[in-house]
């Protein structure tokens, strides 16, 4: 009998183990309390920086009024101390600049996570909107994490980009733009689009075109494969193989282009051959056609995704299996070292 109460009461601390490192481990790492952020809007003005306004809506869901400390993700704005009463709405704004850098090719990084008293909300927002405007003279994004959606030109001729996400976490959003003012549109192809043979050729077909008002000179189109899953085909001159810093060798397509009229479009194509696993069943995408007038990059295509389907049939996408979060895993471990203890005392006894 007094082996059985030993065991129920060391299973009873195993489980108070697992559930107090779990519960120990979130309240640590995230914000629990009763304010949530219900809405994030930024509204970024790029010109030689980038000034950032963005207001968050927060919603106090408790029964009693609760005073937070608030700090943007990226630790720009000052802090705002806020008292929030029960059940009601308050926004609050920040208001701040963010540095883009000084070369020709632009990068703008903006988090619009906020923390509350110094730690992530542990729940979802309602909705992000994000507002982008462009510089004067730069007509176009070259490339971002987020599919912007590009809308009307303002009064004062500069380009606006919106973006928007619903019940979400928030995180970090990259935007490139280049300033030299060319306006150069690439789009790629590549056909067929899956692989289904081994040694399979496809022809990449890349598209430019030139959208400004005036020629565009001294034009470099790039594409960049691994080797291990592509080989050159043709035309031969056009391609050569680049020695990885630290990681495999690549395959590089370029094509100078001398001189782009205005309001001109250019059609490109080349072949290569697929190299990779013949026997598995995948998506994977391309890496996007660089643009370059004088060196500096000013465009970039989307992503092409290719279906590998060689030797094997397509079934349907399975969701990942959880893996194990680190609180549970301490306290397995700890349950483990109290199940040791639990069999020395019994064996102890015999």
């Amino acid at each position: 009998m007094t082996k059985v109460r030993t065991m129920k009461g060391l299973i009873g601390l195993m489980l108070c183990a697992v559930l107090l490192c779990q519960g120990a481990a979130a309240s640590t790492l995230f914000y629990e309390g009763n304010v949530i952020v219900d809405a994030i809007r930024a509204d970024v003005d790029i010109g030689q920086k980038a000034d950032v306004a963005i207001s968050y809506m927060l919603v106090n869901r408790g029964g009693s009024r609760e005073q937070v400390s608030l700090q943007p993700g990226e630790g720009q704005g000052s802090p705002q101390t806020v008292v929030l009463e029960p059940g009601l709405a308050k926004e609050v704004l920040f208001e701040y600049t963010v540095d883009a850098g000084v070369d020709t090719m632009r990068t703008l990084s903006l988090d619009p996570a906020l923390l509350i008293n110094g730690k992530p909300p542990a729940t979802r927002t309602g909705s992000i909107a994000v507002v982008l405007r462009l510089p004067p003279g730069v007509p176009s994004l070259i490339s971002s994490n987020r599919d912007f959606t590009i809308g009307e030109t303002g009064n004062d001729g500069r380009v606006v980009y919106y973006w928007s996400a619903e019940d979400c976490y928030p995180t970090t959003i990259t935007a490139k733009w280049s300033t030299l003012g060319v306006n150069l549109a690439v789009e790629k192809a590549i056909r067929p689009g899956a692989i289904t043979e081994p040694d399979q050729e496809c022809t990449v077909t890349i598209t430019l075109a030139n959208r400004g008002g005036a020629a565009v000179q001294n034009i470099l189109l790039r594409d960049t494969f691994p080797t291990s899953d592509f080989e050159a085909v043709s035309p031969e001159g056009e391609f050569h193989v680049m020695a990885g810093n630290g990681s495999e060798p690549r395959l590089i397509w370029e094509k100078s282009i001398p001189s782009l009229p205005a309001g001109q479009t250019l059609a490109l194509a080349y072949r290569i051959r697929y190299a990779g696993e013949t026997a598995q069943v995948h998506d994977f995408a391309l890496q996007p056609t660089a643009v370059y007038v004088d060196g500096s990059l000013v465009a970039a295509s989307k992503r092409v995704t290719v279906s590998q389907l060689t030797g094997a049939t397509r079934v349907p996408d399975q969701p990942p299996t959880p893996a194990a979060t680190t609180p549970l895993s301490i306290g397995v471990i700890l349950a483990s070292l109290l199940f040791s203890a639990w069999r020395g005392i019994t064996r102890g006894k015999r």
